[in-house]
């Protein structure tokens, strides 16, 4: 996938699953603006969300 939905909300441009969503978390954990990883798993979930993808549990 190159980029995310035309219409986020509306048009899905795909699906994360939870385990990706962490290893995601993980990597970016250095950049964002928390040091627990619960957290920011639920900022890189509201990102992939606004891209149009959708968090599959």
């Amino acid at each position: 996938m190159d980029r995310g939905g035309a219409r986020p909300g509306h048009q899905a441009a795909g699906v994360i699953t939870r385990a990706q969503l962490r290893e995601v978390a993980r990597t970016k954990l250095p950049d964002l603006n928390t040091a627990d990883l619960d957290q920011a798993e639920k900022v890189v979930a509201g990102t992939a969300r606004s891209m149009g993808l959708i968090v599959q549990d």
